[in-house]
């Protein structure tokens, strides 16, 4: 079995088309900053996961971009959860190939890098589990290979 996919493990078509959907969707706002969708590929694929700000300034110092205002910075931030939603999506396909089930139940005592507590939901679409945690209220949220069982307890 293959890692979990990170951002990183996206490939050029899902970046191409991240750049591609931006650039279509705020194409009168880059036609003033020579900037288009194949610069924004590639600034993607250069800096990775960036707010708007570094894209716009990646884009005016490797590509030529100017005239670069805070309509476009705004549109380069959403690269960041475009690219959170792909991985998101890849996520769960690599679930889904590779029939992962997450081993333990709620409310199974479980280690992770963080201490041991009682699992209090699982999330079996991305392999999740949700511990309890010290704090009131808060809980982490693990990958299911991220957790051992505590035999101690």
């Amino acid at each position: 079995m293959e890692n979990r996919p990170t951002i990183r493990d996206l490939e050029d078509n899902d970046l191409l088309k991240i750049a591609n959907d931006l650039f279509e969707e705020y194409s009168r706002n880059f036609e003033d900053s020579d900037i288009d969708a194949d610069s924004i590929f590639h600034s993607i694929k250069d800096i990775g996961d960036k707010n708007g700000y570094a894209y716009a300034k990646h884009l005016e110092e490797d590509y030529g971009a100017y005239d670069i205002d805070s309509i476009i910075v705004e549109a380069l931030d959403s690269i960041s959860w475009d690219l959170y939603s792909a991985q998101k999506k890849k996520e769960k396909e690599w679930v889904r190939e590779n029939n992962i089930t997450p081993l333990y139940k709620v409310g199974d005592i479980v280690s992770y890098k963080r201490g041991k507590n009682s699992i209090h939901e699982i999330d079996y679409e991305y392999a999740k589990y949700r511990i309890n945690t010290d704090k009131e209220n808060t809980k982490a949220i693990v990958n299911f290979e991220d957790v051992i069982e505590d035999s101690h307890v």
